[in-house]
């Protein structure tokens, strides 16, 4: 069975809508304070009445459609899957030991080219595949070749000033 309407929650409802609306830059904790409610309360009203809508949340764009950060994140995460895929049988290079080091969503982000890694992370990677850090920059500089180079953002800026 519903609650019964309460007029004078209705009546404080409208009134806290007024005020909002008379000055939306007002904080919940101000509106709150004024109407002796929480800013939990002052949200929900707000949002019930229409004077603000739910968070906006970004839409979920579909793997397909998602781009790689650059040639060298997309070419870095390449190498990471076909590292993965052909050395499955070892225990220590699967995806699930290497997840224990890494979410599995910034794993598959990672693989995708959709991850700016962190230094730890390019370490952790290099190790995974047997390689030094410099190594690895260098493995994947030279398969990219002049693309990775353009793409780079202090050689893009030094094209620019020259």
């Amino acid at each position: 069975m519903p609650r019964p309407i309460n007029p004078n929650v209705t009546r404080r409802n409208c009134a806290l809508l007024d005020a909002y609306q008379l000055n939306p830059r007002q904080t919940y904790e101000d509106i709150g304070r004024k109407f002796g409610v929480s800013t939990t309360t002052v949200y929900l009203v707000l949002r019930a009445g229409g004077a603000i809508s739910q968070t906006n949340r970004k839409e979920r764009v579909p793997l397909a459609a998602q781009r790689p950060l650059s040639n060298l994140h997309a070419l870095l995460g390449l190498e990471l899957s076909r590292f993965l895929r052909e050395n499955r049988s070892d225990e220590s290079v699967t995806e699930e030991g290497l997840s224990m080091k890494m979410s599995a969503v910034r794993l598959g982000a990672a693989k995708r080219g959709l991850a700016d890694f962190t230094l730890s992370e390019l370490l952790m990677i290099s190790d995974v595949l047997g390689t030094s850090l410099p190594e690895l920059i260098t493995m994947v500089f030279e398969k990219v070749g002049s693309m990775a180079r353009s793409a780079h953002p202090i050689n893009s800026a030094r094209k620019m000033n020259n």
